[in-house]
């Protein structure tokens, strides 16, 4: 069973992007034109034998609570959860589901790593 990296966050924030030009070589430019994610895309990442991992993509509207969430099998062999936040949103959003998904699953998987990426600073203006 290989290893779990979750992308997580709201819509829009960059996650299918991210996970493209890092581990598909996609130019940044190109990403503009994705479509929005409506279900969890799985990637392997096999680079050798010894780099060897499963990239989750999740959309954004995917919710937590939702009694069908499965909760157990999705964070129980997760290695590492980045959520992404969009730094040219309003955060407050983010914020709240990012603090709803780390509670969530830090209950299933307390050696999870958690990381916070904030996405698209580039575009902010001083």
């Amino acid at each position: 069973l290989k290893p779990k990296i979750l992308l997580m966050g709201l819509r829009r924030s960059g996650k299918s992007s991210i996970q493209r030009v890092v581990f598909q070589k996609m130019s940044p430019h190109e990403t503009l034109f994705l479509e929005s994610s409506t279900k969890v895309q799985k990637h392997d990442v096999s680079n050798n034998s010894f780099v060897q991992f499963q990239i989750w993509d999740f959309p954004g509207q995917i919710d937590l609570f939702d009694p069908t969430f499965d909760a157990e099998a999705i964070f129980s062999n997760c290695g590492s959860l980045v959520f992404i936040i969009d730094s040219q949103d309003d955060t407050v959003d983010a914020e709240q589901k990012l603090v709803d998904t780390v509670i969530k699953a830090f209950e299933v998987n307390p050696k999870i790593v958690f990381e916070v990426f904030i996405h698209k600073v580039d575009g902010l203006s001083d």
